[in-house]
């Protein structure tokens, strides 16, 4: 019998291997099972698909089974009950918006009967078949995909949850000490997720040896009033007294990156 041939992604770990093996590009029909994704597609932003997985009968626990009608009526009993569940990402933006996707998934089902046809009309019920030779050749975004992503969010399956990580400062490529890199404040990255950002995209590089951002240069008070803008808020118009004075959260100098969004 011979070894199955895998992709790249999915590593030695067992768990990772099963679901390439059994579900990744498996065309999939089942209610439940697609409600299931569309839950566990949430929970990862900001996070590794291998974490999720690895969380899955955690989820299964304690989302009933990933019933849409039963969590779509989840109170503060449950929020506060999931909270405290540490087989599952316990992060209260994403358990609301697991609510809050079952609640619109409802919906869904009551317009076209279901996510199955919902989803699958999209592609006029035939999956796609690409023949890539190398994950460099994937995109990681298709006018298909912003297609199902900008009707999902007009739905309400995309809403307000915004991931930010990042580290305190950006570091030296080396070290002039020699007791670890130092601090730098010239080039430095930041991972951003959903909140009306648009996925996949690098944006901004800096030298060759990685020390100072010379590439679609972003400052801090350029990502803080991004932010706020993707909240809904105009950056200008906040400003808090101090000394009596007053002062822009984001200083005078931020703007709108507006080619990361959405």
């Amino acid at each position: 019998m011979h070894a199955p041939i895998r992709c790249a992604w999915c590593g030695a770990d067992p768990v990772y291997q099963a679901y390439h093996d059994t579900e990744w590009g498996v065309p999939l029909h089942d209610e439940r099972a697609l409600f299931e994704f569309l839950i566990l597609e949430g929970a990862q932003a900001g996070l590794s698909w291998l974490t999720i997985l690895r969380k899955r009968q955690g989820y299964r626990r304690a989302f009933d089974d990933f019933d849409a009608e039963r969590i779509a009526r989840y109170g503060e009993a449950d929020l506060a009950r999931l909270l405290a569940d540490p087989g599952i990402v316990r992060n209260r933006l994403k358990i609301a918006a697991a609510i809050g996707n079952a609640r619109a998934t409802l919906a869904i089902r009551e317009a076209f009967g279901g996510l199955d046809a919902y989803f699958w009309r999209f592609v006029d019920k035939q999956p796609i078949r690409n023949a890539w030779r190398d994950i460099s050749q994937v995109p990681v975004r298709t006018p298909l995909s912003d297609l199902i992503s900008q009707d999902l969010k007009a739905r309400g399956l995309l809403d307000e949850t915004l991931i930010v990580w990042s580290g305190e400062f950006g570091r030296t490529p080396v070290s002039e000490s020699g007791t670890g890199r130092d601090h730098n404040p010239y080039g430095y990255t930041m991972w951003v997720a959903g909140g009306g950002f648009r996925g996949g995209l690098a944006y901004g590089a800096t030298d060759e040896f990685g020390f100072k951002a010379i590439q679609n240069r972003v400052s801090i008070h350029d990502l803080h009033a991004t932010m706020l803008h993707a909240l809904g808020m105009d950056h200008t118009q906040l400003t808090y007294r101090y000394a009596g004075r007053d002062f822009r959260l984001t200083d005078v100098h931020g703007e709108v990156v507006h080619d990361i969004l959405c």
